[in-house]
């Protein structure tokens, strides 16, 4: 699950033309950094899922480490990131869910370290 941070402000300061070119940088920044056999799917507003195939934790692992590197020195904008493993007989509905509240946990943490909020990803 991947979240842009501050885009509400991002689209309000510069405009919603702006934001929407901002949707699609980013969403091809992630299609730049997984398996042609994957999924890059805007759920919402500033939100995507990336869908990984066959993958176990450990290669999921592998990929939000990656993007969050990349992420660092390309990305079009921060942004913040969460992840879950599907469990045998959950919905994608669910497992999305889940990944979108360790997103959530991940960012209480951030800005309990830095309440300004981050400037950098």
């Amino acid at each position: 699950f991947v979240d842009i941070d501050h885009f509400k402000q991002y689209n309000d300061e510069f405009g919603h033309q702006a934001g929407d070119r901002i949707l699609v940088r980013m969403a091809r920044f992630l299609m730049r950094h997984v398996r042609a056999e994957e999924a890059v799917v805007r759920v919402g507003g500033d939100e995507f899922v990336v869908i990984l195939v066959d993958a176990d934790e450990s290669q999921a692992d592998g990929v939000v480490e990656r993007l969050r590197q990349s992420g660092e020195r390309s990305a079009p904008v921060p942004f913040s990131l969460g992840w879950a493993a599907r469990r045998p007989n959950e919905s994608l509905t669910r497992m999305i869910d889940r990944a979108d509240h360790r997103l959530l946990a991940v960012r209480v943490v951030e800005r309990r370290s830095d309440p300004r909020g981050r400037q950098h990803l």
